[in-house]
């Protein structure tokens, strides 16, 4: 194959790729992953097309790896909130929703919201992520950010370019290092979800489409972190963690039921605790887990662990024998003597 004319690789999913050499083919996966396609044609002659794509489907995200080479796109009636961020691109790409039209690649993304009208786009040789969210959790996302039970204005019904920097840095690189995740776990999306990352797409999207809100203002101060009503709200939010250890919590979900920023919860949390909202949330299970094997149970220990609120058991193990010294399993043996002792 002509290197000149060869197609990019993939963000993730290279080696598991499904690999194109028809556009309808090709139209028809996209057609199945994004509703609403009118045409998916080659801008040079069909015999060059080529095209390769990876899906990752999260419970409330899906997330799409696709290299193409030059393309004219027609759709319609787009059903969900769509970013398309480039990956790799040698050109700068298109988009035109109604009258509006939008030239994004190159480090720029895009961001298309549900509408009925046409979306007519092009691009040459490119390799780029999109991916696809559920508005009502977009907008919960952002209130608990900016520790707000007000709504939180998106702008969701604009299509927009999205900047290519904020603060300083690429808006493209909190994507490009999640990437290693989605390829070394793509199969394992219950897994993703546990490690954080679908609701870190949740977060840098928010970023994305509003980073007014996050980047040269002072924080919030709704509550005050000194404050009586402060410390009463962090002890219930332990005490509500506590009576859920075995479900698994984001820091966006911390932040809604708190009513604090994630900055706030971090400086009330090291204020009182030493340490972040999570390392304290991990170490009550790990002191739960401790806990009920010294009981001498005869539960196995991978049961008392997910019982706890771990998801994954190589990481538990890790932590427990970090934290104590020792492994579980030689807790639970210690346990079981003191019983016998008894």
């Amino acid at each position: 194959m002509n290197k000149k004319n060869a197609i990019p690789l993939l963000a993730f999913g290279n080696d598991v790729a499904i690999v194109h050499e028809s556009a309808q083919e090709f139209s028809d996966l996209i057609e199945r992953v994004f509703p609403g396609m009118n045409a998916y044609d080659p801008l040079t002659d069909k015999s060059s097309f080529r095209s390769k794509s990876a899906v990752l489907e999260l419970p409330q995200a899906k997330v799409v790896a696709t290299a193409i080479s030059p393309t004219h796109v027609d759709r319609k009636n787009n059903q969900a909130l769509t970013f398309m961020l480039p990956f790799a691109s040698h050109s700068q790409a298109t988009a035109q929703v109604g009258d509006t039209k939008i030239d994004w690649g190159r480090g720029t993304g895009v961001f298309l919201p549900k509408t009925d009208e046409r979306v007519i786009g092009t691009g040459g040789f490119r390799s780029q992520i999109l991916w696809q969210l559920e508005k009502g959790r977009l907008e919960r996302t952002a209130m608990a950010m900016l520790g707000t039970h007000e709504h939180v204005d998106l702008d969701l019904d604009h299509a927009r370019a999205l900047p290519n920097e904020i603060s300083g840095v690429r808006t493209d690189a909190t994507m490009h290092a999640m990437i290693p995740l989605l390829d070394l776990h793509r199969n394992q999306p219950d897994l993703l979800v546990s490690l954080g990352i679908e609701d870190m797409i949740y977060r840098q999207s928010v970023i994305l489409l509003r980073p007014d809100l996050f980047f040269g203002q002072t924080e919030p101060t709704a509550v005050g972190l000194n404050s009586s009503r402060s410390t009463a709200v962090i002890d219930q939010l332990c005490q509500f963690m506590l009576a859920h250890l075995s479900e698994p919590f984001t820091l966006s979900e911390l932040e809604r039921f708190s009513g604090l920023s994630a900055r706030s919860l971090q400086t009330a949390f090291n204020s009182v605790f030493s340490c972040s909202p999570m390392a304290w949330l991990r170490e009550q299970r790990l002191l739960r887990v401790r806990s009920e094997l010294l009981k001498g149970t005869e539960v196995p220990v991978e049961a008392v662990a997910m019982a706890s609120g771990f998801q994954t058991m190589p990481a538990f193990f890790l932590a427990y024998k970090k934290r104590f010294g020792e492994t579980p399993g030689s807790t639970k043996l210690a346990g079981k003597k003191l019983i016998r002792r008894k």
